[in-house]
């Protein structure tokens, strides 16, 4: 029996590891089990699942604007992993904002705080939020609420505008590695699904990450016709498939070329016959 190269590819592809607490494309039709919604004030925001376009929609009706205290900002959220020391896991979503592309004061994508309704903001222990900031530049940012918050070294923002201008929509990942008291975040974008993340940022924060969100926040000024964003999928597990993968594709391409030249642990096997 010959084993085919393509067969022995998905064997090794299955043998990453695979532990999805929360996938989600929003198209169940309900909300997924483990999705929670944290909205301190139902007259200023909302957030519903659009079962037409499959998307998960927020919506706000004043000021939500998330800094130094949460001020009723709409969360998304489910609990972390659980993971031990050292370990590390991860959430991506898609995030896409909705009305005029040049409206002002609008931030939106991913987010960690406290086991608890209603805290956030630089005061509520909230460290960071991780999106696209329309507020100033529109561009994929790593934005430190507060001032300089974002981590414990306390910079205030890292954006990929000189990379990839200004954007509308855009793909979000952020790995993160236990380590106790303080932890490693490691921030990645790609504007469309066949594109290679690229890594933004990467520091520790001891910030508690007991919930990861999606979250929209907008100012004052923000005209009512552009409050609203829409998310399209949101993922949170343990796997790391990408980018951290490539080193275990590339092991198998190298096993598939040593079986082809008749070498390697599973050469013998593959060209056997079969039994009688």
């Amino acid at each position: 029996m010959m084993i085919r190269p393509y067969l022995i590819a998905l064997l090794l592809l299955s043998q990453l590891p695979a532990s999805a607490d929360l996938m989600t494309t929003f198209d169940e039709g309900v909300l997924p089990a483990g999705l929670n919604l944290d909205i301190p004030n139902a007259g200023l925001a909302a957030v519903s699942l659009d079962t037409v376009n499959q998307e998960l929609d927020f919506t706000t009706m004043g000021n939500t604007d998330l800094w130094t205290v949460r001020n009723n900002a709409p969360i998304a959220w489910t609990a972390r992993p659980s993971v031990g020391l050292g370990e590390t896991w991860y959430t991506e979503a898609h995030v896409r904002y909705n009305g005029a592309p040049d409206a002002a004061q609008r931030v939106a994508g991913l987010l960690f705080y406290q086991d608890v309704d209603g805290t956030g903001g630089s005061t509520g222990g909230m460290d960071f939020g991780y999106g696209i900031n329309d507020w100033d530049n529109r561009s994929i940012e790593v934005q430190g609420f507060g001032g300089t918050q974002a981590g414990d070294s306390g910079v205030q923002t890292i954006n990929a505008l000189a990379a990839i201008g200004h954007v509308s929509e855009i793909h979000m990942r952020i790995e993160v590695m236990e380590n106790g008291a303080s932890d490693q975040y490691t921030f990645f974008y790609r504007q469309t699904v066949p594109d290679a993340w690229t890594q933004l940022a990467q520091f520790n924060s001891s910030q508690d990450n007991s919930r990861v969100g999606l979250f929209f926040k907008n100012g004052g000024g923000t005209a009512p016709a552009d409050r609203s964003v829409s998310f399209t999928y949101f993922n949170v597990g343990t796997a790391i498939p990408e980018p951290s993968s490539a080193a275990l594709l590339g092991l198998g391409a190298l096993l598939l070329a040593s079986i082809r030249r008749g070498r390697g642990p599973l050469a013998a096997a593959a060209d056997l016959p079969p039994k009688a």
